[in-house]
C-alpha cells in the first residue's frame, strides 16, 4: 500500500525529520541499466504575471488586458533520456544533467483563437498551488520538507582490494543510452493553422525512438596514495564480481542519527576496465594528482528516500 497520509504515525508513509534528518519508514530501492529505456512527459509553463484575480478561483484574466499573465505552456509527451552525465568536485552538490528527445510538443494555443471566450485552454500544473499544497501531496510530489537538500561530496576515497589507492577530488559520471529518432514517411493531413496545438498533425515528429547499446565512462581525479593503481593501468586488469575490487560512490545528507537511517545514494560499478591512469611528475613536495578514466560495464544504483517510484 502506497500512502503518502499527514500523519506522521501512519505505518506506510515515508517520514523525515526535519531536524535529525531521520526518515521512519524509509523507501529502499535498487536501480540497474535495462533493456528498455521508459519515457516520461514534462510540462513547461511560463508566465509573466499571476494569471488569476483571486487565488480561489480559475477564471483567465481578459487576454491582452493589463493583467493579462502572457503564459506560454509546452508539453513535450514520449520524452526519452539520451544522455546524462553526474559531477561533483569537493565540498560541492552533486549535479546531474539529462539530455532527452522528445517524441512531441503540445503548445496551448488558445490565446490564437477568435471569439470572446479566447484564452489558455491547458490547466497548468502549479507545485506549489494545486499539485503539492498540503503536506500528503509534497510528499507524493517528492519535495516533503526537508528532503530537497542536496547530496554534497567531500572525503572521497577510491580503494580496490582493501587498500586505499587516493582520495578523490573531482568526478564525472557520463552514461549514453544509445536512443536514437527516426523519421518516416507518413501519410498524416499536412493542413497547417496557427492555432494547431500539434503543428502538421505531428507529421513532422519523429515516428521512431530506437534504443541502442548503452555505454558508461567515469572521469576522476584522485591524489595518489598507494603505487597499486598504476599495477592495474598497466596489466589491463578487469574487475568483476568482487566486493573488494568495485567502484563505489556513496552520498549521505548531513544529519544528527546513524547514517544508516538517513537520505543515502550509493552508485556501484562492479565491472570496469581502467583505460586511462596518468602518471605526472609533481613540483617538489607536492602530491601526485591522476586523471582516471574508467570504462564502467555496468551500473547500480542503490537509494534510501521518502520518495516512491511506480
Amino acid at each position: 500500500m502506497v500512502d503518502y497520509s499527514a500523519a506522521a504515525a501512519a505505518n506506510s508513509t515515508p517520514v523525515l525529520d526535519n531536524s535529525t534528518k531521520a526518515i521512519t519508514n524509509p523507501v529502499n530501492r535498487m536501480l540497474y541499466s535495462k533493456s528498455t529505456v521508459p519515457s516520461f512527459a514534462m510540462e513547461v509553463s511560463i508566465r509573466r504575471t499571476d494569471n488569476q484575480e483571486e487565488d480561489d478561483t480559475t477564471t483567465e484574466v481578459v487576454d491582452g488586458g493589463a493583467s493579462d499573465s502572457q503564459q506560454l505552456t509546452r508539453v513535450f509527451k514520449g520524452c526519452k533520456v539520451k544522455e546524462f552525465s553526474m559531477v561533483a568536485d569537493t565540498d560541492a552538490a552533486v549535479r546531474l544533467n539529462v539530455g532527452f528527445d522528445a517524441a512531441l510538443c503540445y503548445t496551448d494555443t488558445g490565446r490564437l483563437e477568435t471569439g470572446d471566450n479566447k484564452g489558455d485552454r491547458f490547466d497548468v500544473h502549479r507545485i506549489f498551488e494545486d499539485t503539492a499544497n498540503t503536506v500528503a501531496k509534497r510528499r507524493e510530489a517528492g519535495i516533503g520538507k526537508g528532503t530537497q537538500k542536496p547530496f554534497m561530496f567531500y572525503n572521497g576515497q577510491i580503494q580496490l582490494g582493501g587498500v586505499t589507492l587516493g582520495q578523490v577530488i573531482s568526478f564525472d559520471l557520463k552514461g549514453k543510452t544509445g536512443v536514437e529518432q527516426y523519421y518516416t514517411i507518413s501519410g498524416n493531413r499536412m493542413a497547417d493553422a496557427a492555432t494547431d496545438q500539434v503543428p502538421f498533425a505531428g507529421a513532422r515528429n519523429a515516428s521512431l525512438a530506437v534504443e541502442g547499446k548503452t555505454e558508461y565512462e567515469l572521469d576522476m581525479e584522485i591524489i595518489v596514495d598507494n603505487p597499486t593503481l598504476f599495477h592495474q593501468m598497466r596489466r589491463a586488469v578487469r574487475n568483476f564480481d568482487n566486493a573488494n575490487k568495485m567502484v563505489r560512490l556513496s552520498f549521505v545528507k548531513q544529519g544528527t542519527t546513524a547514517a544508516s537511517g538517513r537520505e543515502s545514494m550509493d552508485i556501484v560499478i562492479d565491472d570496469y576496465f581502467i583505460t586511462e591512469a596518468s602518471l605526472p611528475l609533481p613540483d617538489d613536495q607536492a602530491p601526485i594528482k591522476s586523471t582516471l578514466k574508467i570504462l564502467p560495464k555496468s551500473i547500480r544504483v542503490f537509494a534510501q528516500d521518502t520518495i516512491f517510484h511506480y
